[in-house]
């Protein structure tokens, strides 16, 4: 899952990918399709500019399979009171198509504030044989344009950090293009991973079946804005990613102030049959 604020969000010790054709999802992930619920809150907050408060919502979607691609639905409402003033609230809706070889992704990404007119990102973008991105957006303008070989889809991405995860690395550094912010960014990531964890998950949402006796790590991944891998990041995405793709406990770090998600609500969906 990837959030971004204002907008709303895959066996070696170190992977980078940056050339060639890049993968589709990795062999032995089975992800679960599922709906999820996180309650944000204020997590912390450091500066004059930073919000007093922050409160919202995040709603996740998750279905389908290698065989007939991967579809997600994700909502983001966020409240950011500040130390002066009325607050500011900002909503996304992010829909997402993702073929199971990796070769197709569409979005459509509406994001508004304080119930304004909505802005909308939509497009798809696909990939050739040597890897290489071509990517087509419908709005806010027609725009055509190629991104270099090796830049990863959301779900072939999360694969590959549940992969890295069970051979017991700890390092990934990877490109990915989820079609957020203009539509035309290719974000550089680095996911550090802890070790598995033992300690039980303590919300009730996570006590359910289809959760229970998988493996789960510790995951922070930092996203970089393009061509600036040197500089601190757009901020810091910090999860517990179960093996069948669901995630707890998360945070969004912005470097002034940082939001927590907790999972209040999970159902596991019924996995579609796939003998690719």
């Amino acid at each position: 899952m990837l959030v971004r604020m204002g907008i709303v969000f895959g066996p070696l010790a170190s992977i980078a990918i940056g050339c060639g054709a890049a993968p589709a999802l990795a062999a032995g992930v089975v992800l679960l399709p599922h709906h999820a619920v996180y309650k944000l809150t204020l997590a912390s907050s450091t500066g004059s500019k930073a919000p007093a408060d922050a409160s919202g919502m995040i709603t996740y979607d998750f279905s389908g399979s290698a065989c007939e691609g991967f579809k997600t639905a994700f909502r983001q409402v966020t409240s950011l009171q500040p130390a002066e003033g009325d607050a500011r609230v900002s909503a996304t809706e992010t829909s997402t198509l993702e073929s199971g070889d990796a070769a197709k992704f569409d979005f459509d990404i509406r994001t508004s504030l304080n119930q304004g007119d909505a802005d909308d990102v939509k497009g798809k973008a696909t990939r050739d044989k040597a890897g290489a991105l071509a990517i087509a957006l419908d709005a806010p303008k027609p725009t055509t344009l190629d991104v270099k070989a090796g830049a990863l889809f959301p779900t072939e991405h999360l694969s590959r950090v549940i992969t890295t995860a069970e051979n017991g690395a700890h390092i990934l550094s990877a490109s990915v293009f989820d079609g957020s912010d203009t539509g035309q960014k290719v974000f550089s990531t680095l996911s550090v991973i802890g070790g598995p964890i033992t300690a039980p998950a303590a919300e009730a949402a996570a006590q359910d079946a289809a959760l229970s006796g998988l493996r789960r790590w510790p995951v922070t991944i930092s996203y970089f804005e393009p061509g600036k891998d040197d500089a601190q990041p757009a901020y810091v995405l910090s999860f517990e990613l179960y093996e069948n793709g669901v995630s707890r406990a998360l945070k969004v770090d912005y470097g002034t102030f940082a939001l927590a998600g907790e999972l209040v609500e999970f159902k596991p969906g019924q996995a579609a049959p796939c003998t690719k």
